[in-house]
């Protein structure tokens, strides 16, 4: 193949985002089938998470990976979660766990990147979508496959995951940091299933996905917390740290009451996710921020997806929506060569 054709690191991650909807769609069309292909299609897209990876070592990263590849991950579990939760399938305060704390660490990145601070992701917030990933699957199957049928699946792949740990280890080479907190993982949820009948199984894993969600954030919400708190707070750090809040706390419960919503609700989630990425973007590299303009756009974008709910929109709403939701973001000052 050709030099021209190679395929990289960002061409993945960008085809990961653009099939996105298609599962979200069977996930929201709530058929047997349709969960079922749903569920193939996303473990399929989760595993090109890992093939860019090894893309991006490979070829070196770039500053458009380095802002595409977290975004993806973020888009992929909002193009879960939110369809979920429109079927009932997750419970309403998961996907608010959820949201809320990616925008609130989106929020105070960009308060941190103001100050010139930098604060490093652990390991833990590494394995963060790992475990959002894998265990929404092992959720599902829980709900949707006999017991007899999860508990063995769970051990064979916890034993899995532990013998590759310690292969790597006999062999004198470092294991992946992934491998003993994914064994631990599936034996949890081979454990819970053993236990407790499906629903209660379904609720216990659901309560580890957010424990894990919320400690691999931790460390980086405290430091954030401290060097706002030690410089002052700007009216743009409060404008953020607020919309966070609000919108971790209003979207799931507009999901709940009309799930006819998801639709909309994933898209404009996509793009304050994606537009969140570019702002801390620009404010590591301008060292300025957006205030009344970010206000505007959100609660503009806020407006929108009221009157999708209340008018049953058609999807050119849902277009406006988006439009609304990108419009002004970041001052025009921000955008200007250095």
């Amino acid at each position: 193949m050709g030099a021209g054709l190679r395929i990289t690191a960002n061409q993945v991650t960008v085809a990961r985002i653009v099939l996105l909807p298609f599962p979200s769609a069977l996930v929201l069309w709530n058929q047997v089938w349709s969960m079922w292909l749903a569920l193939g299609i996303f473990i399929v897209l989760g595993a090109t998470d890992f093939v860019d990876g090894m893309m991006a070592r490979r070829d070196g990263p770039t500053r458009l990976g380095a802002l595409l590849d977290p975004i993806a991950d973020k888009m992929f579990i909002v193009a879960i979660v939110v369809p979920c939760t429109g079927t009932r399938f997750c419970p309403w305060w998961f996907l608010a766990a959820l949201l809320a704390r990616e925008l609130l660490v989106t929020a105070l990145r960009s308060g941190s990147a103001l100050r010139r601070q930098i604060i490093h992701t652990s390991r833990l917030a590494k394995m963060k979508t790992i475990i959002q990933m894998g265990g929404l699957g092992t959720v599902f199957l829980t709900v949707k496959t006999p017991t007899w049928f999860v508990i063995p699946f769970g051990l064979v792949f916890a034993a899995g995951f532990f013998v590759a740990w310690a292969v790597r280890r006999h062999r004198g080479k470092i294991p992946h940091y992934w491998m003993a907190p994914t064994g631990a993982a599936f034996l949890i949820f081979a454990v819970a299933c053993a236990l407790f009948p499906p629903a209660t199984a379904a609720t216990l894993q659901f309560a580890v996905i957010v424990l894990v969600t919320w400690l691999s954030g931790l460390d980086y919400l405290v430091g954030a917390w401290r060097t706002l708190a030690a410089s002052g707070i700007s009216a743009s750090d409060g404008v953020r740290t607020l919309w966070a809040l609000l919108l971790g706390i209003a979207v799931p419960l507009v999901v709940a009451v009309f799930p006819g919503a998801a639709v909309p609700i994933c898209v404009f989630l996509s793009a304050e996710l994606a537009l969140g990425g570019v702002d801390n973007v620009i404010v590591e590299e301008r060292h300025t921020a957006a205030n009344v303009p970010f206000l505007v756009s959100s609660l503009t974008a806020a407006v929108f997806v009221s009157l999708v709910i209340a008018l049953r929109a058609p999807p050119v709403f849902w277009m406006a929506c988006v439009a609304a939701s990108i419009s002004v973001v970041i001052e025009p000052e921000a955008l200007a060569p250095a």
